[in-house]
């Protein structure tokens, strides 16, 4: 990945023509926002069905990113009947990502293509951050 300062950044929308910039906004992109990675929402809810099932606190099990909790949890769900196998597309959230407020950077998006200063914004995202921020109606990046 290719990093560059805010004044680099900035300055380039004056030296390229208007509808010349794209954005390529990829995982991860909206955990700004306060919206959890995918891969976080799947283990939220694993460990509620598996702490459900086993009549556990949740809070027994504080950190999903460890490895060995996600093998004990995992190992539970693929012992069982009617669950997806790990990492499938089935076991995406949708209801996580809804009435969520944009962060600031979804904001000044929303103004560069209101603007005219981006024509294509592509993502691997499954939420409308990126309308929310067009459709949000005060200036915020000025």
């Amino acid at each position: 990945m290719h990093n560059i300062d805010i004044n680099t950044f900035v300055n380039s929308f004056t030296v390229k023509p208007n509808n010349s910039m794209s954005f390529l906004l990829g995982a991860g992109a909206s955990i700004s926002s306060g919206i959890p990675s995918g891969g976080q929402m799947v283990w939220d809810f694993k460990r509620s069905l598996y702490c459900t099932a086993k009549n556990i606190r949740t809070n027994n099990y504080p950190d999903m990113s460890k490895e060995s909790v996600q093998k004990e949890i995992q190992a539970y769900f693929d012992a069982q009947v009617g669950f997806p196998p790990i990492w499938t597309p089935e076991e995406y959230i949708q209801q996580k990502v809804r009435d969520i407020i944009p962060s600031l950077g979804y904001l000044c998006l929303g103004e560069l293509v209101i603007n005219v200063k981006v024509d294509f914004i592509s993502t691997t995202n499954f939420d409308d951050l990126i309308l929310a921020g067009i459709h949000t109606t005060k200036p915020v990046c000025q």
